[in-house]
C-alpha cells in the first residue's frame, strides 16, 4: 500500500457561500483509488486553502474604453506594495473585466494595456478589492457582463 502527501492551495468549492480567506480545511482521506483502477492506495490531503474572494471589477462607468469606445484589452493586476503581477484578465468586447481570486486584504495596481499597441497604457494604484459577493455570485456578475 502506498502512501502520498498532497498540499493544494488555492482550489475551488463548488456551492462554498461565504469563505474567511485565512480559513483552513484539513482532509484526510484513506483507501482511495486512481488510476489504474484495480490500485488502491492511502491519500492524505492536507492544508486545502479556500479562494480568495476579493475582486475588481469594471462595470457601469468604470468598464474598460478606447478612444470612448468600449473594447477589449488587457488588465495587468499587480501586487501594489511588490510589484508583482498576480494576474492578466482581458475585458470583454463590450468593457467588462472581471479580476478575481485577489486577497482582499492587499492593495493593488491596475495597468491596463492596450496590446494593439495605438494607445499608451492606463494604470490605478492602490486600490482595494472588493469582497461583498461571494464567489458564486462573482460568476453571476461574469455572466451578466457577457450578456451586456
Amino acid at each position: 500500500m502506498k502512501t502520498i502527501n498532497a498540499q493544494f492551495i488555492g482550489l475551488g468549492f463548488t456551492g462554498c457561500r461565504q469563505a474567511n480567506p485565512a480559513q483552513r480545511i484539513n482532509l484526510d482521506f484513506t483507501r482511495v483509488k486512481i488510476n489504474p483502477p484495480a490500485e488502491m492506495v492511502d491519500l492524505n490531503l492536507t492544508t486545502w486553502a479556500m479562494p480568495k474572494l476579493g475582486y475588481i471589477a469594471g462595470s457601469a462607468d468604470g468598464i474598460l474604453t478606447v478612444a470612448g469606445e468600449p473594447a477589449r484589452r488587457q488588465i495587468l493586476v499587480l501586487d501594489a506594495d511588490t510589484s508583482t503581477p498576480v494576474k492578466s484578465v482581458f475585458s470583454l468586447s463590450n468593457g467588462h473585466y472581471l479580476a478575481d481570486d485577489l486577497d482582499p486584504s492587499r492593495e493593488y495596481l491596475i495597468l491596463g494595456r492596450d496590446n494593439e499597441r495605438q494607445y499608451e497604457p492606463f494604470a490605478y494604484d492602490w486600490i482595494e478589492p472588493a469582497n461583498d459577493l461571494t464567489i458564486a455570485e462573482q460568476r453571476e456578475l461574469w455572466n451578466e457582463f457577457q450578456i451586456d
